[in-house]
């Protein structure tokens, strides 16, 4: 299984990650897209979309989840793939600025793991 995680335009391949950490800059009170989480199989078509819950939540703000269907060429041998995904957004409160973090869980899988998003908002 191949575990692709986005973030904006970059795209992080990994084998079987425990734990994912991203970093993203968002402006206060606004949604922001921080990333999103699916895998594909060894002959590059997607698995099923991961179940995600929140093992922390953001102590300033919101998150929300999506299920998606994106469309990347950033996975080596796999051009043009399609992965059924989960799309994580996040809203601060208002006027806050400073640090929040959060910590989605995925279970169900062969390999649980976290991902753990540090959202700088401005």
């Amino acid at each position: 299984m191949r575990n692709v995680f986005g973030l904006g335009l970059a795209i992080v391949l990994a084998v079987s990650p425990a734990l994912a950490q991203e970093t993203v800059t968002a402006q206060s009170g606004q949604e922001t897209r921080v990333g999103w989480i699916g895998s594909l199989k060894a002959d590059c078509s997607p698995n099923p979309a991961p179940k995600l819950r929140p093992a922390k939540l953001a102590d300033h703000g919101q998150i929300k989840l999506v299920p998606a269907e994106v469309t990347t060429n950033k996975v080596a041998n796999c051009p043009h793939a399609k992965v059924l995904a989960v799309v994580v957004f996040y809203t601060s409160s208002s006027a806050y600025k400073g640090t929040d973090t959060f910590t989605l869980a995925s279970d169900g899988t062969d390999e649980p793991s976290e991902h753990t998003y540090t959202i700088s908002v401005r």
